[in-house]
């Protein structure tokens, strides 16, 4: 698979055979959530079973919204995960205290201050710009204005909401990000399970544009 100079992570992986697709397919992250309200729940079990069988392929995210701390660690401790994902409001301070790298998700909506946001989260390995809303926080198969897109920031920046294979380039085309992260757009009807063709029609539209 070529090498992308756009980083593509594929989220909500709750099969083994989904995160074994997402590593054929050359994504470079996946996430695995562990947001008790969200139809893409993974337990510490099958979590630990997805990262056995990849090995260390691709980077692994851990993705909360608002968790206590001992659920953090123990998720921390249990499985291995490269990089923490917070989708809440959990604070800056709250983000910094477990010593792994995290990301730092907002919804955005029109006058929101990414200035400000970006400031509050300095410290993040990077920033994710999403249209969050529902109980799922994330993952909602939909897309904001990207022209509310912040233009010459210096902070990592992933776009998320609402990408699948039949808008991503525009996006890609339109934004420049870092990265870019998808979860409904590569499920088959009613999720929570993937697509493996929408995946693979995914990465080859990234790669069209960004590669």
């Amino acid at each position: 698979m070529p090498t992308m100079s756009v980083v593509v992570k594929f989220c909500g992986i709750t099969t083994v055979e989904d995160a074994i697709h997402s590593v054929d397919f050359g994504c470079n992250a996946i996430g695995l959530n562990f947001y008790e309200h969200s139809r893409r729940l993974v337990s510490l079990k099958t979590a630990e079973a997805i990262v056995r069988s990849i090995g260390n392929s691709v980077k692994t995210v851990a993705v909360f919204v608002d968790p206590e701390v001992e659920e953090v660690m123990r998720v921390v401790k249990e499985v291995r995960v490269d990089y923490l994902q917070f989708h809440g409001d959990e604070s800056a301070a709250f983000c910094e205290q477990f010593q792994v790298p995290f990301v730092k998700a907002i919804s955005v909506t029109e006058g929101f201050d990414f200035d400000e946001f970006s400031d509050k989260y300095r410290r993040a390995r990077a920033l994710m710009l999403d249209s969050s809303a529902g109980v799922d926080r994330g993952g909602t198969g939909t897309t904001f204005d990207w022209a509310l897109w912040p233009k010459g920031a210096k902070q990592r920046i992933i776009l998320a909401g609402g990408l699948d294979e039949t808008n991503v380039a525009q996006a890609i085309q339109q934004t420049n990000p870092w990265a870019v992260d998808v979860a409904s757009g590569i499920e088959k009807d009613g999720g929570p399970a993937k697509d493996a063709q929408k995946m693979e029609a995914f990465m080859n539209e990234v790669l069209r544009v960004g590669g």
